[in-house]
């Protein structure tokens, strides 16, 4: 390469005054934006966020503990329901609650807590399970009010039937006030 090509070859490269202006502005952005992206995303905010009102949440009893369509009360839970609940499927919260002891249908003692980053409060819960007289089987009862703990601060519910008869758990409810 001759000293009059690497000339042309620098001339081809050289960039004004303003594309540079532009690209150190492109850059500056750039560096400024990434750290405050980077930190919203480890925010509880971002973590699970959701949206205000009163909502219910009804669980299949198995070891998954999968969400699932809710149309209405089945028992008199424990608590009082919050008005006019969104039942939407899936629930815009139902990531909110997580089981704290295995769901599945022959766990005795199920309870579920609020997870970190929402802004929900337990406020009502019902049970349906599967229970047996003698040598009968019969299902969907529901468990009394009694055998349910919603903690005084809203942040977890346990379902403990501690009585003959209990054989196993069909569904659990669960109803959210969120701000």
């Amino acid at each position: 390469m001759t000293e009059e090509d690497v000339g042309a070859d620098i001339e081809g490269r050289r960039i004004n005054r303003r594309q540079m202006i532009q690209r150190a502005a492109a850059v500056g952005a750039a560096a400024w934006a990434a750290p405050v992206i980077i930190d919203s995303l480890g925010s509880p905010a971002a973590a699970m966020s959701n949206t205000a009102g009163c909502f219910a949440v009804k669980f299949a009893a198995f070891e998954t503990c999968n969400a699932e369509t809710f149309t209405a009360a089945f028992c008199s839970p424990a608590g009082a329901i919050c008005a006019s609940p969104d039942t939407t499927y899936p629930s815009p919260v139902s990531a909110c609650l997580s089981p704290s002891s295995d769901c599945s249908s022959t766990t005795t003692i199920v309870s579920f807590s609020i997870t970190g980053g929402c802004s929900c409060v337990i406020v009502a819960a019902e049970a349906i399970y599967t229970g047996f007289e003698e040598t009968s089987e019969i299902s969907d009862r529901c468990l009394s009010p009694t055998f349910i703990t919603i903690a005084p601060d809203g942040s977890t519910v346990t379902f403990n039937p501690s009585f003959f008869g209990f054989e196993f758990w069909q569904d659990f409810v669960i109803w959210l006030s969120c701000t």
